[in-house]
Order: structure tokens, then sequence, then C-alpha cells
């Protein structure tokens, strides 16, 4: 018997389970994937489960024939708590059984046990990953995928127009392994065909990096109103929405797999310091920071960390023309160090952000602008 009177088993789902002892020998309903079992009458921890009647192994709707009535729903408890990793602490979410030790609510914490139990974790691995990168045809979105081919991962390159461009960045990569994935990102279907085609290439997904945007120059006072309506859509589909399909899209893999993941977003200094003559990318960008801390505490229950970076000014080959002109002087002076940054240092922090040592970081927007706009 286990802690406050509950019987441990594992369920038809194969998920470590707790019930209270007084639902020994009715059916309940896993409430992290809705199959059904009967509870024993004591643990049996490792034990094959014991099929509901009816159950078939599946989703089951509905009553279930000879379980007498229905099948009751329970919350899902902690089993074996000590053997979470250091810091995995009860949930306070308003649905947590009201009877269960420590509150927790759903599956994730019983799936880490679980993890740790089978001698697997939950932790993502340092090298070795499968990494997606949106819009990593060139600049930052090819230092990222040189970053993370250094590294020793495997990287999928996402294109959306620029195919050339993209096969330059794969054949700029160290190690083997790695593949293209072009794909409008501003389609949900898009954006499910590229994740699905990167899936399948690596063999899944550990890491995603949201890197695709665009920025469109729009100053309102010069900017004639279809022209404005038509700016604003295309930033808020593939600055924003494409950001949170593919987070999406990507997650719902990582936490079916079990073993944690990062995603890392790639957001602005113009969020916070505003943009005049770009408003549709400063506020798409503070969207996406948004979005980051919400995916943050949403997925930390299944070892998932989300992360954004919010680069200041930086040099890639759309914006060489700027520096090289008459404003490179003044751009270069928003930075005390008298410079714009390199790809390559926010790669490097986009690659610290997707390690299994910046967990703890998960929720942050790490400011990347050389002093140039100072916030607290």
């Amino acid at each position: 018997m286990g802690p406050g009177g509950q019987v441990r088993f594992h369920a038809a789902c194969g998920h470590l389970v707790a019930a209270p002892a007084e639902r020994a020998g009715r059916d309940v309903r896993c409430p992290h994937c809705e199959r059904v079992a009967r509870v024993p009458d004591d643990d049996v921890p490792y034990a094959s489960p014991v099929p509901a009647a009816g159950c078939g192994g599946g989703s089951v709707p509905g009553p279930v024939p000879g379980s007498g009535g229905g099948v009751e729903p329970f919350a899902l408890t902690a089993v074996h708590v000590a053997a979470l990793p250091a810091g995995r602490g009860p949930s306070s979410h308003a649905g947590a059984s009201a009877g269960a030790p420590g509150g927790w609510e759903d599956g994730a914490a019983v799936d880490r046990a679980h993890a740790v139990e089978r001698g697997t974790s939950m932790e993502p691995a340092a090298t070795g990953r499968r990494v997606l990168v949106s819009g990593a045809s060139r600049g930052l979105g090819r230092a990222v995928a040189q970053a993370f081919a250094a590294n020793g991962d495997r990287v999928a390159v996402h294109f959306g127009s620029r195919a050339e461009d993209a096969r330059a960045t794969l054949d700029s990569l160290a190690g083997t392994g790695h593949v293209l994935t072009g794909g409008d990102l501003a389609d949900p279907a898009g954006a499910a065909a590229v994740v699905d085609a990167a899936a399948e290439a690596l063999g899944g997904i550990d890491v995603l990096v949201n890197n695709a945007a665009v920025n469109v120059r729009h100053p309102l006072p010069d900017t004639p109103y279809e022209e404005w309506v038509a700016v604003w859509q295309q930033h808020v589909a593939v600055n924003l929405l494409a950001t949170a399909n593919l987070s999406h899209l990507a997650a719902r893999r990582m936490i079916d797999r079990g073993r944690g993941g990062r995603i890392v977003n790639v957001g602005s200094r113009g969020a916070f310091r505003g943009e005049p003559d770009h408003p549709a990318y400063g506020a798409t960008k503070a969207a996406v920071h948004a979005l980051g801390q919400s995916l943050a505490v949403s997925l930390a229950p299944y070892g998932i960390g989300v992360a954004s970076v919010a680069p200041g000014f930086f040099a890639t080959e759309r914006v060489s023309p700027r520096l090289d002109g008459p404003e490179g002087a003044r751009i270069r002076a928003q930075s005390p160090f008298n410079r714009v940054a390199a790809p390559e240092e926010i790669a490097a922090a986009v690659l610290w952000l997707a390690s299994p040592a910046a967990e703890w970081a998960s929720g942050t927007i790490l400011d990347l602008n050389g002093a140039s706009h100072l916030r607290s």
C-alpha cells in the first residue's frame, strides 16, 4: 500500500499511477491519456496492467461495459517522489486532486518518476540532438545551425524561398546527418509539413529554434492603409503565429517521447525599445517573448525548457548596406562598445539556452545588445 492509503500500479497505458485504496476493483481512467484500467487490491508497480472490461487497450469515451455504471476519473498522484530530480516540486494547479499527496495533477510528474525507474532520463542530452532551426538559409539562422552542428548535433535547416542559400548553409555544417526542409511557415499546413519532414529525417526533434521572421519597413506616417494592413498581417503570420505553431508541433513530439527538450525563440531588443519604422516587427517580437514565457510555465513539467534571446543590431547580409553606408557609424554608436554583434555571438547564447545546463533559465528573455538598451 502506498502513502496515504493509495494503490500504485501500471495502468493499461503504461503510466505508473496511484489511486485511493477505496477504488480497488473499480475502473479508473488515466487523465493523461484517457485509457482505462482496473485498480488492483494492492501495490503492483511492476505487474502487468489489469485492463477494464471492454477497454481493448484504447481510449474509452464513456461507461465501460461491465464496470458497474461507468469509469471513474481520478487525478494522477506522485509516485516515488524521492526519485524525482531536485527541484521537481508539487503542482499548485487548480486541477490537482485534493487528496493527492503534494497535489500532483497530471501525468508529467509520474512520467518523470517512471523514467527514473526505467533508467532513462527526462533531461535533454548535451550533444547528438535533433535540432530544427527555422529560417536558417543565411544570417543568424545559418550561424545557429553551424553552432549546433559544431556541438555534435544534427540539424534540419529550414528555408522559405532561398533554397540555394539553404544548401550553402547545409554544406557549411560540421559533421553528418543534417537535412534541408523547405516550407511556408505562414501557412499552418506548411508549418506542420516542415516539422513532419524534419522529424522524419532526423528521427525526432529535441530542440526547436524559432528564428524565421520578416521585417519590412512601414512607418505609419508614410504607409498607406492597405499596405499597412498587409504588412501587419504578414508580420503576425510569420513572426508570431508560425512561432506558436512550430512550438506546438515540436513540443507535442517532445511530450510524447517523454525525454524533455528545448525551445529557443529569437526575439528582439525592439520589443522593449520600440521600432518606429518597423512597429509590426517590434510588436510581434514582444508577443514572441510573452509566448515563450507562457510556454515555459506550461511545458516545464514535461522537462521542456523555453527561453528567448533579444538581440540588438547584429551584422548580416541583409543589413550590410546600412552598416557600410552613412548610418553605419550611428548604428555602431548605439553600443558603448562602438560595434554591432556578430551572428556567432547570438548563436552561442542560443546554443547555451538549449543546453541541459540552462534549464533554470527557462522563461528568461536574454538581452544581447552590447549595453545599447538597458532595462531592469
